[in-house]
């Protein structure tokens, strides 16, 4: 076994390695070391045909890189690299996870600065970072992968519609005040989505409801801009 390694693509792009040492083709092709990792089960998809290729978050490393396969020996090496270059090339950013959380929540900036526990030009500053290490306190890039983790997992439940963000759950308060909180429950989170669905046809008839009444409100207002449309009409052929 070895140290963690990192390896970095013709873009710098930055993954850490670990785990059991591959070795160079028996072809002799490639005289390179390789380092890959034997790992658990996940749902992120499989790039290309040697192994499956993992990519996940965790502690304070920034990118891990998890490869596993039943042939790490094949006839020449190439494929294994070209394999790596791809996992790099779709590394998930800070700017990314950012990004799926508050498209996942419908997340304004404020309610951003808010889930994520820091300031609005924080959350500006965020939207452009490309590597974890660029956010300095630990406990923040922890919050960060555990907000992006219950986002993936809340995609995967369904999606909602009406104004679902600002209703209030049986506990007495809303989708973000349990995202904003200090220490983060993901099974109350997760479980609100159910409570969520369960309403969402009367969020919809209540959202119907109001732009009927909208539109019948608005119908006079339409039919006198209709008759002054065709006095105007009338009055230019006249002349």
């Amino acid at each position: 076994m070895h140290t963690l390694k990192t390896v970095r693509d013709a873009h710098s792009r930055t993954a850490i390695l670990k785990g059991k040492e591959l070795l160079p083709s028996s072809t002799g092709s490639i005289s390179h070391r390789y380092y890959g990792t034997f790992c658990e089960t996940t749902n992120l998809p499989v790039l290309g045909p040697l192994g499956q290729t993992f990519i996940s978050q965790q502690g304070d490393l920034t990118k891990l890189l998890q490869l596993y396969t039943n042939n790490w020996i094949t006839t020449g090496i190439n494929p294994v690299i070209e394999e790596y270059k791809q996992a790099l090339s779709i590394v998930v950013t800070p700017a990314d996870m950012l990004k799926a959380v508050r498209d996942t929540f419908m997340l304004n900036v404020s309610d951003a600065a808010r889930v994520f526990r820091v300031t609005r030009p924080t959350i500006y500053l965020w939207a452009s970072l490309t590597d974890m290490e660029q956010i300095r306190a630990r406990a923040d890039r922890d919050r960060m992968k555990e907000l992006f983790r219950i986002s993936q997992k809340w995609t995967q439940l369904g999606k909602l519609t009406g104004r679902w963000t600002s209703m209030v759950l049986r506990s007495g308060q809303s989708i973000i005040d349990l995202l904003s909180a200090a220490i983060i429950d993901q099974k109350s989170i997760l479980d609100a989505h159910a409570q969520l669905r369960a309403v969402a046809g009367s969020l919809n008839e209540a959202e119907a409801i109001r732009s009927l009444n909208a539109a019948k409100a608005l119908a006079p207002a339409f039919d006198k801009l209709d008759a002054l449309n065709e006095r105007r009409e009338k009055e230019r052929k006249r002349y």
